[in-house]
């Protein structure tokens, strides 16, 4: 009786998925195992283990008709390649090549637009800032806005809700001032922060003049002129011209 030994036999892991992703999307990928017909053990029996670097993506994924997938969502940003190792100990080669995934959040821009570049004091200006997504020409729907003004945040502009693309906040200045204001985005778990450039407004003081003549003017008659000035927040200084 003659038996012949045999060595483990040789398989062959193909390893297919997406190549790139965004935080909170889930990536399936898909590991299509070729074993020998002289391998004795069934594919079927055995499972396979879908790794990135140190890190498990899935465990033993059982393999059925040659095929075992794994579907894995990252909650932050990732990169790395996938690798998918068939668990067999009849086999030789048992890992796939390589597949460099790269999970990043989507980009953002955002604009600041206001409703005047020139108020008075004490009026109320509406800022609005628009947020986008350049890969898609997408509005953002969640996330929020801080505006600041000269880098401080503007009282009750902190954390401004974003719907619909847009964020809106008002503000009011008491005194002469050149406020220069920004939005900042500020992003999601998907979804990357953003920050507008800088808008200036004029903060002034609106002026109020009243003329009196005494007497009262007649033709040929020489009479005087009495003006007053008023400001807002200020004593005005200057001219008048009549």
């Amino acid at each position: 009786l003659a038996i012949a030994l045999l060595g483990r036999l040789d398989a062959s892991v193909s390893l297919s998925g997406p190549v790139s992703g965004i935080p909170t999307q889930a990536l399936t990928f898909t590991a299509t195992v070729d074993v020998p017909a002289g391998n004795f053990s069934p594919v079927n029996s055995r499972t396979v283990a879908f790794t990135r670097g140190t890190e498990v993506l899935c465990a033993a994924v059982p393999v059925a008709a040659g095929v075992a997938t794994c579907t894995h969502t990252d909650a932050t940003e990732a990169s790395g390649s996938v690798v998918a190792t068939y668990n067999d100990p009849k086999v030789k080669t048992v890992a796939s090549a390589p597949l460099a995934v790269s999970i990043d959040k989507i980009t953002t821009m955002t604009a600041l637009t206001t409703s005047a570049l020139e108020a008075r004091v004490g009026q109320l200006v509406n800022l609005t800032a628009t947020v986008t997504t350049p890969t898609t020409a997408s509005l953002a729907t969640t996330g929020t806005v801080a505006f600041t003004d000269h880098g401080t945040v503007i009282t009750d502009c902190a954390a401004v809700a974003v719907a619909e693309g847009k964020a809106t906040c008002q503000s009011a200045w008491t005194t002469r001032s050149t406020p220069e204001i920004a939005a900042t985005y500020s992003g999601t778990a998907a979804t990357a922060g953003s920050a507008s450039g800088v808008t200036t407004i004029s903060v002034g003081s609106a002026s109020l003049i009243r003329l009196d003549s005494v007497p009262i003017p007649t033709f040929g008659t020489a009479f005087a002129l009495t003006g007053e000035v008023r400001g807002y927040d200020t004593t005005p200084t200057g001219t008048v011209q009549v």
